[in-house]
């Protein structure tokens, strides 16, 4: 994963694709 700076908003935007998807 990436660092716990960025990575935590990227995974919560790919989470909620998902969510979406």
């Amino acid at each position: 994963m990436a660092t716990a700076a960025g990575g935590h908003e990227k995974d919560l935007h790919f989470l909620t694709t998902m969510l979406a998807s």
